[in-house]
């Protein structure tokens, strides 16, 4: 993320930003999955930035995706994830104005307030209206055995005139939230830089400046024997969804039993990415969803020299969260960019409605599958024999 946005920002036409990259390691790949990003619900998915992509199909001509040429295809590869359709080669992007200042704030929970801090995040998202377009919202919750707590971030991307850069309507957010707290909450504007350096030190990295942004890469933040796994679902924004007294306290139960290296991390969706029809991109989670979650190990692996797949207790931990959840607020829905082998429907969980419309393209531009991987978009014929379909 730093690169790109620093580069756009000193750009010789003035300051701009794409969505881009809520992870400070993401190559250009994660548009094609739908891109999510702390400026989503202000300017929405980075699929929904790109106006033109160059790719070169299965029999290697170069071939020019938009909205006249090869429409389908460039409809199919915002969202319909890498590796099914061919290799893209160039971007083409809308830019937008980057934000003068951002305002962040804070709060630290101890874990015993969990049920009084999700049902205040719930309430937060199901408000009417909601929180406005600009703002981003995370709750972070962290494994009780290393002193279990609850991180709820706040911010406020500001576009416009520099005196707008007051703290406000973070404040007035953050007040919703219960006032039982292990530090004292934090709200302070930053500028856009300065909040994208501490983003990039949030994910682990230690940039002090944002001329360094240039410099990062992937190993500026991947540790040796650094091995993430990740469940990741969407929280239907129906009324049946919300978790009852009961729930809150299974919920809470199942977390006080988390394991280290692990957490569990909501983010906030709607906004700019909810005013874009579902079936206008491939990437289909959209306006049916109050927010992420992201059931995430960050350590070493389990195999050789620390890689491969997670401990065999977090990985079980975070299968059996997940079937929890699906009981709880019945997801239907994974993020296709958080890539999840053990899922058996992975197809109907990626891309919903969409599916056949995809299946349909790849029969199109890609019908022999010489483009493919463990969790590609199939030709009809393999569809048809039960690829990516629950069993």
């Amino acid at each position: 993320m730093g690169q790109i946005t620093y580069g756009l920002y000193n750009s010789l036409l003035g300051h701009f930003v794409i969505p881009f990259g809520d992870c400070q390691t993401n190559g250009m790949a994660y548009a094609l999955g739908g891109g999510f990003s702390q400026l989503s619900s202000l300017y929405g998915m980075n699929v929904d930035a790109l106006l033109e992509l160059r790719v070169v199909n299965a029999v290697g001509d170069l071939l020019t995706a938009n909205a006249r040429l090869n429409p389908d295809l460039f409809w199919a590869l915002r969202g319909g994830s890498a590796g099914s359709f061919g290799i893209v080669t160039q971007f083409k992007y809308r830019l937008y104005p980057a934000p003068v200042a951002v305002a962040r704030g804070q709060k630290l929970f101890p874990f015993t307030e969990f049920e009084a801090v999700y049902d205040a995040w719930e309430a937060m998202l199901r408000a009417d209206p909601p929180p406005l377009n600009s703002v981003h919202a995370i709750l972070i919750i962290f494994p009780t055995g290393s002193g279990g707590a609850l991180r709820l971030i706040v911010n406020q991307f500001q576009v416009g005139n520099a005196s707008a850069t007051g703290t406000r309507e973070v404040k007035t957010l953050l007040a919703k939230f219960p006032n039982s707290t292990l530090e004292k909450p934090v709200a302070r504007s930053v500028p856009f830089l300065r909040y994208v350096v501490e983003a990039a030190n949030e994910a682990g990295g230690t940039i002090t400046d944002p001329s360094q942004l240039p410099l990062q890469n992937r190993t500026s933040f991947n540790p040796p024997a650094y091995a993430p796994y990740l469940k990741t679902f969407y929280v239907p924004r129906a009324a049946s969804s919300r978790p009852s007294a009961t729930d809150l306290q299974r919920m809470q139960a199942k977390l006080a039993a988390m394991p280290g290296k692990t957490s569990v991390v909501l983010r906030q969706l709607g906004g700019a990415i909810a005013a874009v029809s579902p079936s206008a991109t491939a990437f289909v989670h959209r306006g049916q969803n109050l927010y992420q979650v992201d059931v995430r190990y960050t350590g070493p692996g389990s195999g050789v020299n620390g890689y491969g797949p997670p401990p065999p207790a977090s990985k079980r931990w975070m299968t059996e969260y997940y079937d929890m959840m699906k009981d709880i607020v019945h997801h239907t829905e994974s993020f296709q960019n958080h890539i999840d082998l053990d899922l058996k429907d992975y197809l109907q969980r990626y891309y919903g409605q969409n599916l056949p419309r995809l299946v349909r393209v790849k029969d199109a531009y890609d019908p022999d599958n010489f483009f493919n991987n463990p969790q590609s978009i199939p030709t009809s014929r393999l569809y048809e024999n039960g690829m990516g379909v629950s069993q």
